[in-house]
């Protein structure tokens, strides 16, 4: 199930970086950041739902992967970092400035808190099941977040960059214009 989500998963990341016109979807950083969340998710649904779904792999496995959600976490982390500063200068204003008001909660309801929690249930053991679910909740939660706001709100398209502004006449041509972008 893994093998396959893990394709599913590389499959949307190549939709995304086929949609030329988007430039917040056609970067090729995009894919790093489509994979750790859904590693994230993924544990993090494993945490929210193996207590009732096999309560006997609580103590057996989720030691093992709480850990692999903080490293999930980090990647997804360093992910986020590569993406947005990679789109400095070569995405519209407007979706720069959905992705910055989005920054922070994303990084602390989605890697702060739960790292928090997962670190407090590795240390407790006795309170490891409600850490657990806290950071499943928020790990799972803040991805399926930033995934909508880069679908549906940062989505701007490119628009039209005219290369330089023509000249009427005998005079000389303009410099290009983006309008909208940096």
């Amino acid at each position: 199930a893994a093998i396959v989500g893990m394709g599913f998963l590389y499959c949307q990341g190549r939709m995304l970086i086929a949609a030329k016109g988007i430039p917040v979807w056609r970067t090729p950083r995009i894919m790093a950041l489509i994979l750790s969340t859904g590693m994230a998710e993924g544990c993090g649904l494993y945490l929210l739902l193996a207590p009732w779904l096999a309560p006997g792999a609580v103590t057996a496995t989720f030691p093992s992967v709480m850990i692999l959600l903080l490293v999930a976490l980090a990647g997804r982390f360093y992910a986020w970092w590569v993406y947005r500063n990679g789109l400095k200068g070569k995405a519209p204003k407007a979706a720069l400035a959905v992705l910055n008001r989005s920054n922070i909660p994303f990084i602390a309801i989605g890697h702060g808190l739960p790292a928090l929690a997962l670190m407090a249930g590795l240390l407790f053991p006795g309170a490891r099941l409600l850490f657990a679910l806290l950071a499943g909740v928020c790990a799972a939660a803040a991805g399926w977040y930033i995934k909508s706001v880069i679908i549906t709100r940062a989505a701007y398209n490119q628009g039209y960059a005219i290369e330089h502004t023509p000249a009427r006449g005998g005079g000389q041509p303009g410099p290009g214009v983006k309008p909208g972008w940096e």
